[in-house]
């Protein structure tokens, strides 16, 4: 039998049905994987209920005497794992059956990016679409969701919200369930989100104090101001990232935000122009 997991990286590995069980390998539990992971190599368990790197759960669900397990490798690091066992006896396995999982471990790295591309054309031609909606808006209050869900794929986060400065306040214009702002303003003193406004910069936390954050249900975050003609009117965030956000999903947001900005003052202007054309302005 072969059973494979992936990471996302070194430190996260997804869950995988196992013989009908559902677990998580956690390096931190299961030594072998965090050695498949730092070293790169196949790791050889002769007796998978004795050995000291496979924690009990593990060799309960997977139910092997004998296993090997072979790291996936994509761009040059390790990605995950592929796993092979005999359940009927304990056994050593031979240079060629390594060399086999190998291939399938090759094949199973190729299929998951292929599919991955395949994911990323879709959702870049569903982004498209709605960026074409976001400067064809005839009303401002129609943009806050979709600048949501864009914020939230851009950062490849769980929850978005977008927050709009009213003197000393910040006011929740839409959040996604996720993380939906537990009030419907925060103050921009003392919050982390109102350090975006003050400061002007962004910010990348993946432990936040929870005093600070504008929702209970943050966990980590990405936040960003929102400039129009050099002033800040709003941040955008997008919280919840499993295995928390790096400095790449900092800039995505970023530069996502500086083409929200332009949306939403494009949405200014039309309706100014709409009330300075009506019939009773005339």
């Amino acid at each position: 039998m072969i059973l494979g997991a992936t990471a996302r990286n070194v430190d996260e590995v997804n869950r995988e049905t196992m013989q009908e069980h559902k677990f998580e390998l956690d390096p931190a539990v299961d030594s072998f994987v965090r050695q498949v992971l730092d070293e790169g190599q196949p790791v050889i368990c002769d007796d998978v209920q004795s050995d000291q790197r496979i924690s009990p759960m593990t060799a309960q669900v997977c139910s092997f005497k004998s296993m090997v397990a072979v790291p996936m490798h994509k761009y040059g690091r390790t990605s995950g794992l592929i796993m092979l066992g005999n359940s009927k006896e304990h056994r050593t396995f031979t240079n060629d059956e390594i060399a086999l999982v190998d291939g399938v471990a090759s094949f199973v790295t190729l299929a998951i990016e292929n599919a991955r591309l395949d994911m990323e054309a879709w959702q870049q031609r569903d982004q498209v679409d709605l960026i074409e909606g976001l400067f064809q808006a005839s009303c401002i209050e129609t943009l806050w969701e979709p600048i949501c869900t864009l914020a939230q794929s851009r950062a490849d986060a769980r929850g978005s919200a977008i927050l709009l400065l009213e003197e000393d306040w910040l006011r929740v214009a839409f959040g996604t369930d996720e993380c939906r702002p537990s009030f419907e303003r925060i103050p921009v003193e003392g919050t982390l989100l109102g350090d975006v406004v003050r400061n002007n910069k962004p910010v990348l936390e993946n432990d936040p104090d929870q005093t600070r954050v504008y929702s209970e249900e943050a966990k980590s975050l990405v936040a960003v101001p929102l400039h129009i003609v050099g002033r800040v009117i709003g941040v955008v965030v997008a919280a919840n990232r499993r295995g928390g956000f790096e400095s790449y999903h900092l800039s995505n947001l970023s530069h996502f935000a500086d083409l929200a900005a332009v949306a939403i003052d494009n949405a200014l202007l039309r309706r100014q122009v709409e009330q300075r054309t009506a019939p009773e302005n005339f």
